[in-house]
């Protein structure tokens, strides 16, 4: 979200700006805290529910937790290591707190194992 300005190539451009840049700012942050309040409300509805989670590695901020992200791209953080389920697995997690950016919950079924190639090949230039 951003606040209103005028772009060249539209009728607006000439208008006089009759709005000051404090109504602006100050309508601009409401908007944003409603919106916030509105995801965080929607994350909250899910607590409790299991997310299918593809694990993308350590989470960066606790060592002892993974992440990874949901199908709707929401963030998921839980407690395991990457040998019980490594990047590019994908586990099933039962939430059990909701935040602004996602979740945090515990991982109850393991749905696939990792992705990762099983051979390499070599490719050389002719």
């Amino acid at each position: 979200m951003f606040a209103y300005s005028p772009r060249h190539s539209t009728q607006s451009w000439d208008w006089e700006d009759d709005v000051p840049a404090e109504v602006k700012q100050r309508r601009l942050a409401e908007l944003i805290a409603l919106q916030n309040e509105i995801g965080r409300n929607k994350n909250r509805e899910r607590v409790g529910e299991p997310v299918e989670v593809l694990v993308e590695g350590r989470s960066d901020k606790d060592a002892n937790r993974l992440m990874g992200r949901t199908r709707t791209n929401k963030l998921v953080l839980f407690p395991a290591t990457l040998d019980e389920h490594p990047a590019g697995s994908v586990v099933e997690v039962e939430t059990n707190e909701a935040f602004l950016w996602g979740f945090v919950g515990d991982v109850t079924r393991t749905l696939s194992g990792s992705a990762r190639p099983r051979t390499l090949m070599e490719l050389s230039v002719l």
